[in-house]
């Protein structure tokens, strides 16, 4: 099975960690990244 990245943009660092431990859990992460606003969403699509 393919493992995902992913680009998270949430303020909660609550709800981060949730859905991180459920993908690892099932084995689904390769890399996830937390951003919390529109412009560090933006630069971080650009690297």
């Amino acid at each position: 099975m393919k493992k995902l990245k992913i680009l998270y943009l949430e303020d909660n660092v609550t709800d981060f960690e949730l859905a991180e431990a459920i993908l690892e859990e099932e084995q689904l992460l390769e890399n996830i990244e937390r951003v919390e606003t529109r412009q560090q969403f933006q630069d971080a699509l650009l690297k």
